[in-house]
């Protein structure tokens, strides 16, 4: 590998940093429009409604912002977009750079500079996913900075969840 490819590697890897803000921002905007559980819901019963969402694909996020009619059509199909492009990005796209400098399609630098271009694409998607999270939240009279009770067990709890799933 050479230094060339490495500044590749590290563009590519800051852009699926990225596309994993985009990939929150989807999350956050439906679950901000899944109905409130009742008041008296304790935790264990609020995780349950909630966990499947964090279980979804972008793609899944995606149909599922379709289906509750939060955003427009053209959002829609900008978020089709970054879908499909993640996807390359995640499944294919190291694979087909190694075959275009391998036939001087493009060259190390070029390649990055797509990058930062991708990249671009999601720091201005997840900023306008994350206004209407925002807008959403204050027409609900809520406050996204305010961790709604949790303690620090439960985030330990959470986490301890997490990672055993992960093992699985």
């Amino acid at each position: 590998m050479t230094p060339a490819d490495q500044g590749l590697f590290a563009a590519y890897g800051r852009t699926m940093f990225s596309v994993q803000l985009f990939e929150q921002a989807l999350l956050a905007l439906v679950q901000i429009n899944q109905p409130e559980p009742p008041e008296a819901t304790g935790f264990d019963d609020a995780w349950k409604q909630v966990e499947p969402l964090f279980r979804m694909t972008a793609g899944q996020l995606r149909k599922e912002l379709q289906k509750q009619g939060v955003v427009s059509e053209d959002l829609l199909g900008e978020l089709q977009t970054a879908v499909n492009t993640r996807n390359t990005l995640a499944h294919n796209y190291l694979l087909e750079y190694r075959m275009r400098t391998a036939l001087d399609s493009v060259t190390p630098q070029e390649a990055v500079q797509e990058m930062k271009k991708v990249r671009e694409l999601y720091h201005g998607l997840t900023a306008r996913l994350d206004a209407v999270t925002h807008e959403k939240a204050e027409q609900r009279g809520w406050d996204l900075d305010d961790l709604g009770g949790l303690t620090e067990e439960d985030l330990r709890r959470i986490a301890s969840e997490v990672e055993s799933e992960e093992e699985r």
